[in-house]
């Protein structure tokens, strides 16, 4: 009976209280219990179980700063050269064309009575040499400097007591009367070295031919 009587108390006091809130709001257009205020609430229960820390503008999380702005400083200015000086030509020498002189090709035969040798140049350069044989002393060979006078293929020497015809090279260096002296082969004796002539200048087909092509009309000749 007790229970029954507090549970009376309980929906008397529940119903004075709801009488009370009715006649504190008589102007409310929505009940307390009406869809649109528990519309109202459940929203933000749910933003505030989804996010239990609210945002503050106090919050103690570092914040990123924003960055500054970038302000260029490479302006490129123009570089002025200072300008380009050429280096001084060197000095233009004029030189005189010089002549030099030809070299010396002079042709010269050398021949010794004493050594019985025949040596011949063109200039200092020594062409060729070896042994020859002069006059004999009865008929000897007549120093002096001459001149190739002419130059003959063949001869055809006679006197007394010889004849040698169709003697090759012949180098005639001095006009006689009535004989001519030549520089000439011999083919009849070896004795090269030694007087063996009639005067002329005796000398190996083998030696003669050369110095006879070589040699020009003109040549010099000394004979010592």
């Amino acid at each position: 009976m007790r229970k029954l009587l507090l549970s009376l108390l309980e929906l008397s006091a529940f119903a004075f209280a709801f009488f009370v809130i009715i006649l504190i709001r008589p102007n409310s257009p929505q009940s307390f219990f009406s869809s649109s205020a528990v519309n109202k609430v459940i929203p933000h229960t749910a933003v505030q179980a989804s996010n239990p820390l609210p945002a503050s503008s106090n919050s103690s999380q570092p914040k990123t700063p924003a960055p500054a702005p970038i302000v260029s400083n490479n302006t490129l200015t123009p570089t002025v050269l200072p300008p380009v000086i050429p280096a001084p030509s060197p000095p233009v020498i004029r030189q005189e064309p010089v002549t030099l002189p030809p070299p010396d090709t002079t042709k010269y035969i050398v021949i010794s009575l004493k050594n019985q040798d025949l040596r011949y140049f063109e200039g200092t350069k020594l062409i060729g040499e070896f042994k020859i044989s002069s006059g004999l002393r009865v008929t000897p060979t007549p120093p002096g400097d001459y001149t190739i006078l002419a130059k003959k293929p063949f001869v055809d020497y006679k006197g007394v007591n010889y004849n040698f015809p169709h003697t090759k090279w012949n180098l005639m260096f001095k006009a006689n009367v009535p004989l001519n002296y030549y520089i000439h082969g011999a083919y009849w004796h070896n004795n090269f070295g030694h007087p063996m002539s009639h005067g002329c200048i005796n000398v190996s087909y083998a030696n003669i031919e050369p110095l006879y092509n070589w040699a020009d009309v003109g040549t010099k000749v000394s004979i010592q």
